[in-house]
């Protein structure tokens, strides 16, 4: 008797301290972003978000471990087509993907012994149209099967004329699961067919008013009137051939990408599991289209500062306001393979996993540019200049064409080492091997210094190859101790050194060969009941060797002028997080609020312009643009019945939105709420809302400002950029047979 108390005591006291070191695998609500309807949202830790945002996991491994140009959330909506999604720490992420962040991690349904099957459909005040439906089912004989498909259309909230869906995204999947004893395997196919616009309708024109907020401009009302001329066709310049090619961007940000998975689980023993995984992905010709506002000049008589003349399409003389953008146009071949391993043992207190992988990643990026006008106002009109409807081609365009092979080993061990204290650590290491062709400048050449109509065959650039042999490192330790009943100590320390891949070498200029360094470290207290599970948290990051291209403009006689720059610096950040949920009953609140002061550090930058002039910036200890000092999350729901009403509020404090800090958005707040209800056994529906406060403006960054050094010009200064989603009103309806 003594010993059985004694054992129960002991499973209580690790459990409960397994909850302390688990707290932050809750969903928090990842899939609630107010920039995006299928995204998942990006969880701050203190530097800008990797890889377009939260990492995505899908049946094991990463969807996409690059940062492009499939970016995840492309193809992957969540939806019925899963049985299973979790929020992993950053621990896992960072030893599984290499990414320091949060991931969503999803298991497809695999089928069971009956007939399953799930039928979702969603509509807003936009006019979305989205459909969800997935089967799954026996075979027979231990074979299962799974099939599904996913249509999303959104006009989204600014109804652009140039399209009536501006994002067009179709999923199909199917796969077959065999069973026998307690092992598995499954092979499961995906295809995405996209279209994607939202870089272009997601931005609008303003008047920034020096303080924070932002006014109208020319009455354009920010998420309601589109900001895409409405003759959407251009010319690029081929960086192969040089032969000018005419497109529309109704054509771009196309693609279509294979994914193939399969995943077996070999239980060996009790206590030993085999799981072995493997991933390929790919697209061809891939084409991406993006737009980059290059500042507003005011146009007098028909003629700019420079006297070029300024008309209309139909040759009339046109005065007043015009924007310069660039047109970016990119071509990509891709394809990626990842095989892994995983070798599994769960003894008492333990939990152990060795694995090796392969990773291999080809890509061939073949990116142009060229520059357009157009008017400021609703479905603006396009303009000409010197009768030329573009101009500038090539002026920051990037190249590059390369593989990557990782060769892998990771161990990870979870340990109860006694009833108050649990250890979790782990290590990775990379044998990474790279071989890139390029068209950067070496040892001071400036032969392929980007310039007007560039190409590889323009006498001058030069492609070289590029190849490298390193090692990636990445080491995780976390440790909870309990001090006295229901209270924990917490600390834990992560650690990557990882080396460039081919996106860096795409512009002119080589960027530096030191490998990325992060250093993530925080401790506190965790406080742990029945009924709450709360925490503070002091922490400290930092990452060093970044290298980025950043893409500058000036005013050059009165005209917009914009080049692109690589630029290498560091960022730290001191934060301060306390994370509590508690329930009461059928109540349920979840509180989180974070304090930080992320700064850029060794960052500066020589400019050169086209009337010889040169400016030299420093931006060291500015502050990260994009990044809120202040953060707080307010999560309350409450179970009523068959019925379950939710609030979701995030408030960010000032951001600042240009590399100067001259520019910043004044503090906002996200909001979200919504109704489910639980109508029958089988039919659910769910009001939600976005941007319950219906608040307005502008955020994200203000590229023309990072050269002003004069803020007084920044009183009533006339820009545009990225806008806050307006109010969004959805319903779904789901049925389960």
């Amino acid at each position: 008797m003594a010993m059985m108390a004694a054992g129960t005591v002991y499973a209580e006291q690790a459990d409960t301290a397994k909850v302390a070191q688990t707290m932050e695998k809750h969903d928090r609500n990842v899939m609630l972003d107010a920039s995006a309807t299928v995204k998942p949202r990006d969880i701050p830790i203190g530097l800008p978000a990797e890889a377009g945002g939260t990492m995505i996991m899908e049946d094991g491994m990463p969807v996409s471990a690059m940062p492009g140009p499939i970016l995840p959330y492309s193809h992957w909506v969540g939806g019925s087509s899963y049985g299973s999604m979790d929020l992993k720490g950053i621990e896992e992420t960072l030893l599984r993907t290499e990414v320091l962040g949060f991931s969503v991690d999803s298991y497809t349904a695999l089928g069971t012994d009956t007939l399953h099957g799930t039928m979702a459909a969603k509509t807003n005040n936009d006019g979305l149209i989205n459909f969800d439906l997935n089967v799954n089912g026996p075979l027979g004989k231990g074979w299962y099967f799974t099939t599904g498909a996913y249509g999303y259309f959104d006009p989204t909230s600014v109804h652009p004329k140039h399209t009536t869906f501006v994002n067009r995204t179709r999923i199909y999947k199917a796969g077959v699961t065999r069973r026998w004893g307690q092992s598995e395997a499954s092979l499961l196919y995906k295809l995405t067919v996209a279209s994607e616009g939202l870089s272009g309708s997601n931005r609008g024109p303003f008047i920034y008013n020096g303080d924070g907020s932002v006014s109208p401009l020319n009455g354009f009302r920010l998420g309601r009137d589109s900001y895409m001329p409405v003759d959407v066709s251009f010319d690029y310049m081929d960086l192969l051939t040089g032969q000018i090619t005419p497109v529309s961007y109704n054509d771009q940000n196309k693609f279509t990408v294979h994914d193939l998975n399969f995943r077996m689980v070999n239980r060996l023993s009790p206590r030993w599991s085999l799981d072995t995984r493997l991933h390929v992905t790919g697209t061809k010709n891939m084409l991406s289209a993006g737009i980059m506002e290059a500042g507003i000049d005011n146009i007098e008589n028909g003629r700019d500062a420079q006297g070029r003349a300024v008309t209309t399409a139909d040759g009339k003389s046109y005065s007043g306001l015009m924007q310069r953008r660039v047109m970016l146009n990119s071509k990509y071949d891709v394809f990626e393979t990842m095989v892994q391993s995983e070798l599994v043992r769960k003894s008492q207190g333990h939990t152990t996993n060795i694995g090796l992988s392969y990773w291999f990643f080809y890509e061939q990026l073949l990116g142009t540019d060229v520059n357009i006008a157009q008017t400021v106002q609703d479905d603006p009109q396009r303009l000409l200049l010197n009768g030329q409807r573009q101009w500038g081609y090539n002026l920051i365009a990037q190249f590059g064409r390369g593989r990557d092979h990782y060769i892998s080993l990771f161990a990870i061990d979870d340990w109860q080492v006694t009833p108050k204290l649990s250890l979790y650590y782990g290590l990775r290491t990379d044998l990474f091997c790279s071989n890139y062709d390029v068209a950067v400048d070496n040892d001071g050449q400036t032969n392929n210094q980007r310039h007007d109509k560039f190409t590889l065959n323009d006498g001058t650039a030069t492609v070289t190859e590029h190849k490298r042999t390193k090692l990636n490192f990445i080491g995780v330790a976390r440790a909870s101790y309990q001090l006295v009943p229901n209270l924990f100590l917490k600390g834990e320390y992560l650690y990557s050194r990882l080396q460039r891949r081919m996106e860096e070498y795409t512009f002119d200029t080589m960027p530096t060969d030191l490998p990325y360094v992060k250093h993530f470290m925080r401790g506190g207290v965790n406080y742990v009941t029945s009924w709450i599970n709360a925490s503070l948290m002091v922490g400290y990051v930092t990452c060093q060797n970044i290298s980025a291209t950043e893409i500058f403009t000036k005013q050059v006689k009165g005209v917009s002028e914009t080049q692109g720059k690589n630029i290498n610096y560091n960022i730290g950040t001191l934060n301060v997080t306390a994370d509590a949920n508690a329930t009461f009953g059928n109540f349920s609140m979840h509180v989180m609020a974070t304090y930080q002061e992320p700064r850029y550090r060794d960052y500066n930058v020589t400019l050169t312009f086209s009337d010889a002039s040169k400016m030299t910036l420093d931006y060291s200890d500015k502050f990260v643009t994009g990044m809120s000092k202040v953060m707080l999350e307010l999560d309350p729901s409450y179970q009523l019945g068959d019925w379950r009403l939710w609030l979701s509020a995030r408030y960010y404090s000032r951001q600042y939105a240009s590399l100067a800090n001259n520019v910043y958005f004044n503090g906002h707040w996200e909001t979200f709420a919504g109704v489910d209800w639980q109508a029958t056994k089988r039919l659910a529906l769910a009001l939600s809302v976005t941007n319950l406060l219906n608040q307005s403006g502008a955020s994200g960054t203000i590229r023309d400002a990072n050269t002003i050094t004069d803020i007084n010009k920044l009183v009533g200064y006339k820009t545009a950029g990225s806008f806050i989603r307006p109010i969004t009103i959805s319903l779904t309806a789901s049925y389960k047979f």
